[in-house]
């Protein structure tokens, strides 16, 4: 099973993902290496995919994270992991952009020709979600964290036009949560998961619990093809993913 977690920093994403330790055994994949202390403290398979010799201000376009991720993925086909944990999705973009860009020796995607700069991230990530595919088809479950931010959704809907201080008509889109990516494949992403949830944190201070929701809104996405139990409210679940696979109506 694919399951996306999505939300702004600091609301649960991580501990969501991290929770798959308690119910057995987990592979990490991390983006970014700074949260490298906080998975290393309960689980023992835990590796950074970070381009270190991607360094434009230097002169070095040498990625290599892209295709480590790729064979790390596919190793995982038949290791004794049945949970897999990718933090955070984001960097995930940021490895398929690197790895598109390398050819060129550049940084900027403008720079390749025919629109390339982007495509090329896109046909990369399509294949990276065709990997974990087959690793769900395996068995394995699958948890990605997403950084989300306010996008316009571009080419869905009708566009509203309003008028600027100069007179000029511009046309908006509605604007959702969206996982932060440099290409409108961002729009894409939740309809590859069967379970896309948001973090819901309530409260503040010493008072503040974190859940999780998978009711779509104006703004969220949130989405699940599984069945939950009448007595769950899935506006409202634990943020743990014990608790979510203990919300469904058949055991996973």
């Amino acid at each position: 099973m694919l399951i996306g977690i999505a939300g702004p920093p600091k609301t649960g994403k991580s501990t969501f993902a991290r929770s798959a330790v308690e119910l057995g055994k987990t592979a990490v994949a991390l983006t970014d290496p700074g949260e490298y202390e906080f998975y290393k403290a309960r689980c023992d398979d835990v590796t950074v995919f970070f381009d270190e010799d991607w360094r434009p201000f230097k002169g070095q376009y040498s990625p290599t994270g892209f295709k480590d991720l790729m064979k790390w993925l596919e190793s995982h086909e038949t290791s004794e992991a049945k949970f897999i944990i990718i933090d955070h999705g984001p960097g995930l973009g940021e490895l398929c952009m690197h790895e598109n860009l390398r050819m060129a020796q550049t940084d900027n995607p403008k720079d390749m020709p025919y629109g390339t700069g982007y495509t090329g991230h896109d046909r990369l990530m399509l294949q990276l979600i065709q990997q974990l595919q087959l690793l769900a088809k395996r068995g394995k479950h699958i948890i990605i964290t997403w950084h989300v931010k306010m996008k316009e959704m571009e080419g869905v809907g009708d566009a509203k036009e309003r008028k600027q201080m100069t007179g000029e008509i511009e046309k908006e889109f509605d604007e959702q949560l969206l996982p932060v990516l440099g290409t409108s494949f961002r729009q894409a992403i939740p309809g590859y998961f069967p379970v896309w949830l948001y973090t819901r944190p309530i409260g503040y201070g010493k008072g503040r619990r974190y859940f999780v929701t998978a009711v779509p809104d104006e703004t969220r996405p949130a989405a699940c093809r599984l069945d939950l139990k009448s007595e769950v409210d899935p506006a409202k679940i634990p943020n743990a993913l014990g608790a979510f696979f203990a919300a469904l109506q058949e055991a996973v």
